[in-house]
């Protein structure tokens, strides 16, 4: 049993529990249509693709795969909180999209199952970021894609307001224990290369940003599974 996995999954999905009930009106997109012509670009146009959203939250990421098409797409994340507010959006807006409590270091798919995974603000909070790409890499087809979405800074991936990603889950984590929380683009790029991914490089999102922001830091690192 790995005891510092289960011990920052459980304080994470604490955190997040609290946090749903006011998330999603702070992470509102705009330019929606922008973000699903670049998922589709990366993803492919076939609407059977069988797509898995890590650490899904409340949906944002699922929700737009499904609004713009496709039938397969499955949410995971740690915090029930977070996807009971999914699913209500989902039912809301008519969407098909299937939620599974899951980690995203120990994904409940059989190796080679899914043609592409997508990630959202995921990377910095990771206490085995290399571990959770090999995961990833597991359950992907030969050919998958991986997308691994975040804001990036000059100084570094985080793209939240804390201090370190410690500073929300407990004082007997430290930042050392999240080596991509100040990584640069380059260094994040050779994790991934080293964890198996290939073609794998960096696109700016261009026309992505935030409501009432007019910040266009959005990055997707994307690559292949062989």
């Amino acid at each position: 049993m790995n005891t510092m996995r289960e011990k920052t999954a459980e304080a994470m999905a604490a955190y997040w529990d609290k946090s749903a009930p006011n998330y999603e009106s702070r992470h509102e997109l705009a330019d929606k249509p922008v973000w699903q012509s670049l998922l589709a670009g990366w993803i492919g146009l076939d609407r059977g693709t069988k797509i898995v959203d890590v650490a899904t939250g409340t949906g944002m990421i699922a929700h737009m795969l499904a609004a713009y098409g496709y039938r397969d797409v499955t949410g995971v994340d740690l915090s029930e909180g977070m996807m009971e507010v999914a699913r209500r959006h989902a039912s809301e807006d008519g969407l098909s999209v299937i939620y599974r409590r899951a980690n995203a270091l120990e994904l409940p798919f059989e190796d080679g199952s899914v043609d592409a995974l997508v990630s959202s603000r995921l990377l910095w909070t990771l206490p085995e970021p290399e571990n959770a790409v090999r995961e990833w890499l597991r359950v992907l087809k030969p050919g998958g894609r991986l997308i691994a979405i975040n804001e990036l800074e000059e100084t570094g991936i985080r793209s939240h307001s804390f201090d370190d990603p410690a500073t929300y889950i407990g004082a007997e984590f430290t930042e050392r224990d999240f080596t991509f929380a100040n990584a640069s683009r380059e260094a994040i790029l050779e994790a991934f290369r080293r964890a198996g991914l290939r073609n794998v490089r960096l696109e700016h999102m261009k026309g992505c940003h935030m409501v009432r922001s007019d910040r266009e830091n959005w990055f997707a690192f994307v690559g292949t599974k062989e």
